[in-house]
């Protein structure tokens, strides 16, 4: 079942939707298998295609899928992902926007007073 684990469902539907349950087993002798998912590298991929193969002797030892998952996550961690393990520094560069004004001090820029900027409103 751990070979279904990318196709799970979270409401728990079934992988093969399409597929009676009491035919899965002819479904899957006839060497029919679930698509690659559509972001799923090819390498995870095949992975979980080896762990579809008829023969349980040549199927991967779980020791041995664990040792391919990390090389292929170890793999992709530049590619695909963000690293999170960085260290950032605040750099202080000043504040991008000028600060905030008075109203009073709006007005004797402008050269008005109060009085006249409220007769023009």
């Amino acid at each position: 079942s751990c070979h279904q684990f990318p196709h799970e469902d979270p409401e728990g539907a079934s992988p093969y939707p399409e597929v009676d349950p009491y035919d899965i087993t002819c479904y899957l002798l006839q060497g029919r298998r679930l698509p690659q998912p559509e972001y799923c590298p090819d390498s995870l991929y095949t992975v979980m295609l080896n762990c579809w193969t008829p023969s349980p002797e040549e199927r991967p030892t779980f020791s041995s899928l664990i040792k391919e998952v990390e090389h292929i996550v170890a793999c992709l961690k530049g590619d695909h992902y963000i690293n999170l393990n960085v260290t950032y520094v605040n750099l202080d560069h000043g504040h991008p926007f000028p600060p905030l004004i008075s109203q009073e001090e709006a007005f004797d820029s402008s050269g008005l007073n109060e009085e006249e900027d409220a007769s023009v409103c």
